[in-house]
């Protein structure tokens, strides 16, 4: 059994794809295997895939001949796995070489850590612009720090390593809580921040490239009562893991009334929302 299993899910991501296996495939840790979830991909996805698994035996190509949603495609990966530690990663991202090595050396020395998270540096190719988020120090007193996570975290730390144990579990309740898979990385974050069960480290990078992939389909807007119900439903599950917390009474209510803010930051703007609900736009 590896040490670490990362997983791929992807769905035509055969412009790219490649390069990020390859990334993997020269990290300096090596005792990991890497799964590729292609969900009924119809371009070079497959080809690419099984280009890199040809040369590599740590490298498994599992197609799925039917597409089924992305956040199907995300549990699948999730729950096929065993090994101490698990990541998932995006099929256009990459890493510095040693961002497993860093990550898994992480959790090992910190055994109250579930999730080990690092600098994250977003590239926009059409920009030509790269915008680096550094991690941060959280503090010591339990309610600082979960705020200082809150609010301070990258998506991306979606992104990072996880002991396997209780990962999966947290990802399928975020998916079934929300309406829609938008903010389902914030929502499977949210007890980790709660537990303050997070160490981080800038001695390693994760690449996140926006808009590098020419046939990823454009975001289409939702309708404003969707956003609504996402917002709504992303408060209350964070809502009800405040309430299975170990804060205190008031520390409770101070949460819940960071909430407001933070739903809205993670999910969409209420007060944006509000305006296009009074204007009709």
């Amino acid at each position: 059994m590896p040490k670490v299993v990362i997983a791929m899910p992807v769905f035509n991501g055969g412009q790219l794809v490649g390069e990020s296996l390859e990334c993997l495939r020269t990290q300096t840790f090596r005792d990991f295997e890497i799964r590729i979830f292609d969900n009924g991909s119809t371009d070079g996805t497959n080809a690419a895939a099984n280009a890199v698994a040809e040369k590599d035996l740590r490298f498994r190509v599992i197609r799925s001949e039917t597409t089924v949603s992305m956040g199907e495609n995300f549990i699948k990966a999730a729950d096929e796995t065993d090994c101490d530690y698990f990541a998932w990663r995006a099929h256009d991202d990459l890493s510095a070489p040693n961002f497993v090595e860093s990550l898994v050396g992480l959790l090992d020395s910190n055994p109250a850590a579930d999730l080990a998270a690092c600098t994250i540096r977003t590239e926009k190719p059409y920009k030509n612009k790269t915008n680096i988020h550094r991690v941060f120090d959280v503090p010591d007193q339990p309610l600082p720090a979960t705020l200082k996570l809150m609010f301070r975290s990258h998506p991306s730390w979606i992104y990072g390593l996880f002991r396997r144990n209780r990962m999966a579990d947290r990802y399928r309740a975020a998916i079934e809580a929300l309406p829609h898979v938008w903010a389902w990385d914030h929502l499977t974050l949210f007890p980790y921040f709660l537990e303050r069960s997070v160490a981080t480290t800038d001695d390693t990078f994760l690449i996140q490239r926006v808009g590098a992939d020419s046939v990823r389909p454009s975001y289409t807007p939702m309708e404003t009562s969707l956003q609504w119900d996402i917002y709504r439903s992303f408060r209350a599950f964070c809502s009800a893991l405040v309430d299975q917390s170990d804060f205190g009474v008031v520390e409770r209510a101070i949460l819940k009334a960071s909430l407001v803010r933070y739903a809205s930051k993670r999910t969409f703007r209420v007060s944006r929302m509000a305006l296009r609900s009074l204007t009709g736009r």
